[in-house]
């Protein structure tokens, strides 16, 4: 399936804190991947980064039934089951839109239930990422323990721009000195990221 447009909503809040929200997907043909930039639409914008998925029926205390046929087919054969799935999202909260700024930080105050959720643009995903201070935000946030969220939070940051080499410099630099004291995990994302973009870093 196509991804939906920036300017199309993909979930809806339904849960939220000072410092991260959660929500429901509006549907299964659309699911984006951990590491992607969400922007919960409110007054202000709120952007957070998806740290998890997790995808089940929308029936309380109701488990799936096996089918024996792939997803397509199966929900061609039965449309009516895509009415009983659902899929929710986690994001820690990493900045807001300040005027026409885009600024890091925790909003300081929860979103609000309901406020629809879209796919950020690629120039708000930059803007985040021009401030280096989203990767300690990233991982200092509930999620900041999994090497994958934090792996999957850089290249989307990254991959938003047409000339990476200088930001994966920094954000490399950034991490060698937030993870000084644990020197396999460093070495492990540092490793992974070398060996998805190359080792020009381009």
């Amino acid at each position: 399936m196509p991804k939906k447009k920036s300017d199309e909503p993909i979930g809806e809040v339904l849960g939220s804190r000072a410092d991260a929200f959660s929500g429901e997907l509006l549907t299964v043909d659309d699911v984006p991947s951990v590491g992607t930039v969400v922007r919960a639409a409110g007054d202000p914008d709120v952007f957070g980064v998806i740290s998890s998925l997790e995808t089940d029926t929308a029936l309380p205390g109701r488990s799936p039934a096996r089918y024996g046929l792939p997803p397509d087919e199966l929900l061609r054969q039965h449309p009516e089951l895509a009415e009983l799935i659902t899929t929710r999202f986690e994001a820690p909260a990493v900045g807001r839109r300040s005027g026409d700024a885009v600024v890091v930080g925790s909003p300081g105050k929860p979103v609000p239930l309901y406020t629809p959720v879209y796919r950020a643009d690629a120039g708000d995903v930059i803007a985040l990422g021009d401030d280096r201070r989203v990767v300690r935000l990233l991982a200092a946030s509930d999620a900041g323990a999994d090497d994958g969220f934090l792996l999957a939070a850089v290249v989307n940051l990254a991959d938003a721009r047409s000339e990476r080499a200088g930001f994966l410099e920094d954000v490399c630099r950034e991490l060698s000195r937030l993870l000084a004291g644990d020197y396999l995990r460093l070495e492990y994302i540092l490793g992974s990221l070398d060996e998805y973009y190359g080792r020009d870093k381009g």
